[in-house]
Parts: C-alpha cells; sequence; structure tokens
C-alpha cells in the first residue's frame, strides 16, 4: 500500500499537512481514476495494467477483462507478479461462467434440474429430520422419538394436501415461519397463504411409508416419493455453462462403481463366450444379467471387469451377440459399447466372488456394488426418453401365418409424421427392410425375437423388444364372437376370416353381416355395451350379463371373445388429459365385462383388437370436417389410448395389434374407416392371431 512521508519536527504546519493529504490523494485516487472504495484504479485490459506497472504497485486494481470472458477481476502484487484473486463478486456472474470445478459436490438438488420432475408425494424420506416434532414452526425433539419432520417442500400451488400428517407449518423465502399452524389435518386440503414459499410437516415415523404431502384440492391415492426424467428440453440457466453438471455434482445420483452384484450368481456353472449360455462346472459362477442399457446413452463407451474369465453381451430381449475372453482369468476384460448393449453376464472362478468389479472406469481399489440412480422412477420400456411421442404402441407378441408374411407399418406405431424417426427392426432371419415398414415371412412355425429400436436425429429413443409367433393355418374349428363397433358392423374383417378358415372358424353372434355372424354396432363405445340399448344388459339386474346374451339369443358358448373397441372412445377429444380420463373410465367398463365373463365361464379366452388409425391425409380430413377434426389429432388420440391400453391388458388378456398392418395412405374410404382392401389386411392379421391358438 502506499506509505506516508515521514513528518519530522522540522516540518511546518503546514508541510505536515501536505504529506498527509499526498498519502490519502495516494490510496484514494492516485491516478485519478478509481472504482470505487477498495480499488486503487481500473484497467481496461490485464495487459494494460502489466504495462503501466510492471514491476508491479501496492493496492488492489480491478481488471475489467483479463481475457477469460467471465466478468472483471481483482488482481494485486505478490511475490514478484501480479496475482489473480478471481471474479470480483461485487458484480453479477456473466451468462456461462460457473464452471465444472466451481460446484461442490452434491451441491445441485432435483429441484434445481430443468429435465426432471418430483412426483406427485413431496414428502422425501431422506430429507426428513428423525425424532423432532414441528409443533409451532420450530422442531424440537420429542420423548421417546416418535416423530419426524419432513425437510422445507416448496410451495407449489395454491393448496397442500397432507396424509398421515399431524402439524403443518408454512415459511416465507427466508425459511421464516410465517404464523400459520394447521394441526390434525390429515386428508384435508389447506390453503396456502399469501407469502408462503415452503412448507412443512410432522408424521410418526411408524407410518412413514404412507405419507404423502401433495399440492392439489383433494387427498389422491398413495404413491411413493419418486424422481422421474422427463423429456430433455434446453436448460435456461445461463449462468451454467454447457456439460459443467456431471452425475457428482447433483445430489440425487450415484456415480456408478461396482455393477457387479455378488449375491446375485447362479453358482455352478461357466459361462460360454459363443453362445452366452450356462454350462456346468463346480469352480466357476457367473452373474445374472446386468442392466447396463442406460449406459451408452450416457456416453459411457466401455466395460472393465476387473477380474474374469468369461463375460456376454445381450440384446434387448437377452440374446447373446458378442462374447470375450481372457485368461489368466485373474486379469480385466475391457468391452467396448454400442448402443445394441442391454445386458451383461460374466463368469469367473468362484475363489474370486469378493474381488469381482464390473465399471466403467479403472479403480485402485475394491468397491462394493452401488446403485446408478437414488430415488430415480424409470420406465424400463422408454430407456432414454419417457415422452408419449418415443413410445411405440406393440405389444409383447405379434402374429403371422406362415408362407403368408406380415408387414409392420411404421407410421402405425408411432403418433407424429414418421418422417421424424428413423427405425431399426432385427431379427435372426425371415425379415427384410422397406421404405416405410419391415417384412418378415417365414417358412414354418416359429416365434423370434424382434428388437425395434426408434431413433429421433440419429438419437435413440426407444426400444422395444418382441415375438413374433408365425403358426401354421388352422387344422381345428374354434367358436368366436367379435364384439364391437362398425370395423365388425360392417362385416368386412369377419368375411375374410371365414374366406382365410373356412369350417375351422365359427362366428356367432346376433347379427349378420355380409353372411357372418357378430355382435357389431357402428358408432360404439366400451361404456354402450353396458348402457340401456346393450343387448347383454339383463332386464332383471340392470347389469352386463353375458349369459343372458347368450341364452336370449340361443347362442352357443364361444372359446374366444374379441373386442374391436376404441375409435369411439377417444375420435371427438381434444386434449390428452380427456384421453387419459377416458381411458380409466374404459378400464373400468372393460375390467367389469371380462370379471362377468369369467364368472361365466373361465375357459373362455379374451382378447382386444387395438383401433386402426386414421386415414393419413390431412386433406381428406379437411373436406370432411373442416376445422372441427384434425387428422393428427385423432392419430395421436388413437396412439395414447392405445398405448395405455397396451400397458395395462397385455398380461391380462391377448392384444391383436390390427393397428400395424393396415395401409393408411391407400386403403381407406374416409377419414376413419377402411376400405375393402383395408378390412382384408385387418382380416388376414385376425386370421394370425386365430392360427396361434390351439
Amino acid at each position: 500500500m502506499a506509505k506516508i512521508e515521514k513528518i519530522s519536527s522540522s516540518d511546518t504546519l503546514n508541510t505536515g499537512r501536505e504529506k498527509i493529504n499526498t498519502a490519502i490523494d495516494a490510496l484514494v485516487n492516485s491516478s485519478g481514476n478509481t472504482v470505487n472504495v477498495g480499488f486503487t484504479e481500473s484497467f481496461d485490459t490485464l495487459t494494460a495494467l502489466k504495462s503501466k506497472y510492471p514491476s508491479g504497485r501496492d493496492g488492489m486494481f480491478f481488471v475489467f477483462d483479463n481475457g477469460n470472458g467471465d466478468g472483471g477481476h481483482s488482481y494485486m502484487w505478490s511475490s514478484g507478479a501480479w496475482k489473480d484473486l478471481g471474479i470480483y463478486q461485487g458484480i453479477e456472474l456473466a451468462p456461462n461462467t460457473v464452471t465444472y470445478t466451481k460446484l461442490a459436490d452434491k451441491s445441485i438438488d432435483a429441484n434445481k434440474i430443468s429435465f426432471t420432475t418430483i412426483g406427485k408425494n413431496k414428502f422425501d424420506l431422506d430429507t426428513t429430520v428423525l425424532g423432532y416434532l414441528n409443533e409451532s414452526g420450530t422442531i424440537s425433539q420429542v420423548t421417546g422419538n416418535p416423530y419426524e419432520t419432513s425437510g422445507f417442500i416448496p410451495i407449489e400451488g395454491t393448496s397442500v394436501v397432507s396424509n398421515e400428517t399431524r402439524f403443518c407449518c408454512f415459511y416465507d423465502s427466508n425459511y421464516n415461519f410465517i404464523g400459520e399452524r394447521q394441526t390434525d389435518k390429515s386428508g384435508i386440503a389447506i390453503t396456502v397463504p399469501a407469502g408462503a414459499s415452503y412448507y412443512r410437516s410432522s408424521s410418526l415415523i411408524a407410518n412413514r411409508d404412507k405419507v404423502q404431502i401433495e399440492f392439489s384440492l383433494a387427498a389422491t391415492s398413495y404413491e411413493p416419493y419418486a424422481l422421474k426424467v422427463k423429456h430433455l428440453e434446453p436448460a435456461s440457466t445461463e449462468e451454467i455453462k454447457d456439460g459443467a453438471v456431471t452425475t457428482n455434482k447433483v445430489n440425487f445420483i450415484d456415480k456408478i462403481v461396482n455393477l457387479f452384484d455378488k449375491e446375485a450368481v447362479t453358482t455352478g456353472y461357466y459361462l460360454s463366450p459363443t453362445t452366452g449360455n450356462l454350462v456346468a462346472n463346480v469352480d466357476y459362477e457367473v452373474s445374472d444379467f446386468i442392466d447396463i442399457s442406460t449406459l451408452f446413452q450416457s456416453g459411457i463407451t466401455q466395460i472393465i471387469i476387473n477380474i474374469g474369465h468369461t463375460a456376454c453381451l445381450y440384446n434387448v430381449n437377452q440374446q447373446r451377440y458378442e462374447g470375450y475372453t481372457h485368461s489368466p482369468n485373474t486379469s480385466s476384460i475391457v468391452i467396448p459399447l454400442t448402443d445394441r448393449a442391454r445386458y451383461l453376464r460374466i463368469g469367473h472362478q468362484i475363489k474370486h466372488k469378493d474381488l469381482v468389479m464390473v465399471t466403467t472406469e479403472n479403480t485402485d481399489r475394491y468397491l462394493p456394488n452401488t446403485p446408478l440412480m437414488l430415488s430415480m422412477a424409470i420406465d424400463s420400456n422408454n430407456i432414454i426418453d419417457d415422452n408419449i411421442e418415443f413410445k411405440m404402441t406393440l405389444p409383447k407378441i405379434i402374429y403371422s401365418t406362415v408362407n403368408n408374411g406380415l408387414e409392420i407399418i411404421s407410421k402405425n406405431i408411432v403418433c407424429e409424421d414418421v418422417d421424424n424417426y428413423r427405425f431399426r427392426y432385427e431379427i435372426a432371419s425371415g425379415g427384410q427392410d422397406k421404405n416405410d415398414s419391415f417384412v418378415y415371412n417365414y417358412m414354418s412355425e416359429t416365434a423370434p425375437s424382434l428388437e425395434v429400436s426408434l431413433f429421433s436425429k440419429r438419437y435413440l429413443k426407444s426400444v422395444k423388444g418382441i415375438t413374433v409367433k408365425n403358426s401354421n393355418s388352422r387344422v381345428s374349428p374354434i367358436k368366436v364372437l367379435y364384439i364391437g363397433d362398425s370395423y365388425i358392423d360392417e362385416g368386412y374383417i369377419l368375411e375374410r376370416i371365414k374366406e382365410n378358415l373356412g369350417d375351422n372358424v365359427q362366428l356367432i353372434g346376433r347379427k349378420t353381416t355380409r353372411s357372418v355372424n357378430h355382435e357389431g354396432n357402428g358408432g360404439w363405445q366400451f361404456t354402450s355395451y353396458m348402457g340401456s340399448n346393450s343387448p347383454f344388459l339383463n332386464p332383471e339386474t340392470g347389469l352386463f350379463d353375458f349369459a343372458y346374451y347368450l341364452n336370449s339369443n340361443s347362442l352357443a358358448t364361444p372359446d374366444l371373445v374379441v373386442f374391436n373397441l376404441g375409435i369411439n372412445d377417444v375420435v371427438n377429444l381434444t386434449t390428452d388429459d380427456s384421453v387419459t380420463s377416458k381411458f380409466e373410465i374404459a378400464k373400468t367398463t372393460f375390467d367389469t365385462i371380462i370379471a362377468n365373463i369369467k364368472s361365466f365361464s373361465s375357459s373362455i379366452k379374451i382378447a382386444w383388437s387395438t383401433p386402426a388409425p386414421p386415414n393419413s391425409s390431412k386433406a381428406i380430413f379437411g373436406e370432411k370436417y373442416g376445422t372441427t377434426r384434425s387428422q393428427w389429432r385423432v392419430k395421436y388420440n388413437n396412439h395414447l389410448f392405445t398405448k395405455l391400453m397396451i400397458d395395462y391388458y397385455q398380461d391380462k388378456i391377448d392384444i391383436i395389434a390390427q393397428h400395424i398392418v393396415v395401409d393408411t395412405d391407400n386403403n381407406y374410404k374416409d377419414p376413419i374407416h377402411c376400405n375393402e382392401t383395408g378390412y382384408k389386411q385387418l382380416g388376414d392379421y385376425q386370421t394370425a392371431y386365430l392360427n396361434s391358438l390351439s
């Protein structure tokens, strides 16, 4: 710093005062160019500072631009050089200036991440304070420690509902208690007071698995706290540099350490690298299938097995496609990853069990098996993106007839225009890619696995593993009742089935169209079959009664009942929420119908046929409906409803995914209905399903 020139006894009063003022001027404004109190002088660039004071100078100096592009820096002369003291904190951070090294580990919580969302239950067990009660805004310990208090939960709405809680308190943005205190309001909606930014409540530790805190107008069914990955969108936090946040900088993801779980093994077997199968060997053990489906998409390009003898990579259907061997088995195996890798298995000597590690990076010390994600709810059916636009409407099983083949129209299994996507179909044999579809044709009965991958802008978005059941034509009769809408009522689909199977199918029902029997009614929905006009309505009970329908129409008991419903349920809807609500209504209705049929005869098989997608022509929609009904909205409704139905019913009843085969460009007579050729395509797929049944 500047020094005061020594004042001697011989100096006059004016001379002494002059020396003091000179020193003050040097401290405050030595060059007449100050920034603010605390800085001796300011410069536009670091070069300018060094040029003026190459040998240094006492004081603190401000440099507007030091070449880093991150705002003004403070400098001082120390040990023969100008030292950068860092960004001057008196000003706002410049955009894109916070880097990886500036973030403390575990410093970013889920509320700060733009690509995640917390489920409806905000009660996080990992943030509670055990043994403390929040009676009056300040938590205090309770004798016996029966209570716990939640963390500070950010307010998200105007009303909060807490189940299994006792004391509810509100706080301002500085975490100060604002005087609102509610007691014994479990399950009752509480209006959020003005000025409230945070909420806390207390509950019994014994009930912690029942507690739900949600921002809604009424209590809903319980679901555990879960952090979910949603559709990725660009971040709006300008201060954080792109790529600056990695897994160890957030507090809800654990870095991968060891993927090998020594408790999840099959002992007494050797893993064959050539087949991926297990071979008996008392000295070895083999890991279970290790799920590695998210690694490659996260930028990880290799797996390292520190001690291993053999290893195999498997696709989504757990079929081996690559094998590795390394001897001696105390050395590591490095396995490159591609987007095809879904599972890994490793084989090793039993004596090395407590030493084995499967990691994504080298490490010189043993670490136990740890999870990849903490409190993350991930849809395993859609490994990259949970958005509905990347979900394919494919059930677990699709059907084909020997020598007749199967064609999957790619645009029929997604909700957006097909130009937005790229597809990859993988099957062992019998498959062929075409411009906009995939064709399968095999000359003998088989049930191969088919993996369908969906890409958007070159990025993998979804993978679905399914089985293609390829069957010979039926050689034994089957009685079938088709219940549905106009697709059944017009008779073309059933006429085609009869042409294909002849006497090996008996179609029953009270109605007849094109010489085939059925129960099809144009414009009907699921709920129509429980309404006042339903032929299944028993007038004595007012309920759906399958036995009443058969008896009153003198019909034989069918082996199979197929429902072809759904398009009329959603064709006029205009929002996603209304489609979801309609699905809930249809599901409740269909569950009741299924239960009634099964109560009549548990041996009757039940199936649901997916609704055909609409005509692909937007102009056809415009000609018929003007602007009141758009093609994209009808297709989206159809897609969402079909996906919800498949997810809910595919493990309960058979799904006949007829929508995958119809040509929506050429085989429609109006916006919604197929022409005769289109109906025949659907009839051929229905036939393939019937051929698969014993």
